[in-house]
């Protein structure tokens, strides 16, 4: 890859900045769904690794993209608490 591509990489992830959502575990939402599978991306800094994206799919529809704090549908069964 172009070196000049790989520095402007490395500048934006240092700028990006993340927010968080907080989702409590007793919400009826995807993201708390036994049959929800969540996204993850190749992280673009420096270091390899992956970061959780807000998207997903649902195992019983086979719904791509469907959004993790979505209402969750007739088919929701909790996730087992680790």
């Amino acid at each position: 890859m172009n070196t000049n591509i790989n520095v402007k990489r490395e500048n934006l992830a240092l700028r990006m900045r993340g927010k968080s959502i907080f989702v409590h575990e007793k919400e009826r939402r995807c993201v708390n769904c036994a049959y929800f599978r969540q996204y993850y991306a190749e992280n673009a800094g420096n270091l390899y690794g992956f970061v959780s994206v807000p998207l997903g799919q649902c195992l019983v529809t086979g719904k791509d993209d469907k959004r993790a704090i979505c209402g969750a549908c007739k088919h929701f069964e909790r996730r087992e608490s680790n």
